[in-house]
């Protein structure tokens, strides 16, 4: 049985996203600066898996995750009180050219400071685990489920 459905998320709620009958799990960490609301992404596991640990690990995305509780593409279903992560403070962006259908750079930058940033036109291990500052839509969302991009 699943937690009433508030009517603005708070900082900590889990909430399973609908997914083709499958729900995946996300910890709402809050609103980004423009971006909405960030999610960390925990994929298709059992509310019982959920710690703040595996919340520490996970892909972090920007998802319209209130108007998805709100149409019913999600339900809140419980909620960690400790262990949440701050927002992201450094977010990246694709360069504008494609180069064998992948960006020929990533901008990486400050959150709330766009000028403080450097460019690398190959990302590292850690630097692949920053944030992209673009909004999924559902159907993005269940992609990166589909593919596995969860930690």
């Amino acid at each position: 049985m699943g937690i009433k459905a508030r009517k603005r998320l708070e900082k900590g709620d889990l909430v399973a996203v609908h997914v083709k009958g499958e729900p995946a799990m996300v910890c709402y960490l809050g609103a980004c600066d423009g971006l909405g609301a960030t999610v960390a992404v925990l994929g298709q596991v059992s509310l019982a898996g959920i710690s703040p640990a595996s919340v520490e690990e996970a892909v972090v995305v920007f998802y319209p995750l209130q108007r998805a509780v709100n149409v019913g593409l999600a339900s809140v279903v419980g909620r960690l009180t400790a262990g949440i992560p701050e927002l992201p403070r450094l977010l990246r962006q694709p360069g504008l050219h494609l180069v064998d259908g992948r960006p020929d750079r990533w901008i990486i930058f400050e959150r709330g400071n766009r000028r403080n940033r450097r460019v690398v036109t190959t990302l590292s291990p850690d630097e692949a685990r920053i944030p992209d500052s673009a909004i999924l839509t559902h159907q993005g969302f269940e992609k990166i489920i589909e593919r596995g991009w969860e930690a």
